[in-house]
């Protein structure tokens, strides 16, 4: 291992980052050396039974993927800002409900017939219900909470 990227310490209220490759928080970020590239990891620490846990996830090379960025780029910013490190769940959250919008917008750009318009609408469509389906859960949840 290279290096450890700590950053400024946090506040115990302040909430830790978000690992944008599984979506739990993380303590901080690790730098790697291979050959002569420079590859960053998220570590995921616990203690369980007095023991601490590591558990890492690649997050790619250090200085970026240029090659996946030009494959991408027709989905803009939000797409590319998903992999930024150190965001709040908030921010996360925020990113990731651009980056939908951006697709469907995508989606019906690239419509060209009445059965592309109808598959989009079939997608929302499955997809309102799941939303209206967890919101359920929640107010249920929430009513039968002390």
């Amino acid at each position: 291992m290279s290096g450890t990227e700590r950053g400024r310490r946090r506040s115990k209220r302040e909430p830790r980052p978000i690992c944008p490759r599984c979506g739990r928080e993380y303590s901080h970020l690790e730098t790697r050396r291979v050959g002569g590239r420079e590859y960053l990891y998220a570590v995921h620490e616990s203690r369980a039974g007095g023991r601490r846990t590591r558990e890492f996830c690649y997050l790619g090379p250090k200085d970026g993927y240029a090659a996946g960025l030009a494959a991408h780029s027709w989905r803009g910013a939000p797409w590319l800002a998903l992999s930024a490190m150190g965001a709040t769940r908030e921010e996360e959250f925020r990113r990731r409900l651009e980056y939908l919008g951006e697709i469907v917008r995508a989606a019906l750009d690239a419509a060209a017939t009445e059965e592309d318009l109808g598959g989009i609408l079939r997608v929302l469509d499955d997809a309102r219900s799941a939303i209206e389906a967890r919101l359920a859960e929640a107010r249920a949840a929430r009513r039968n909470s002390p």
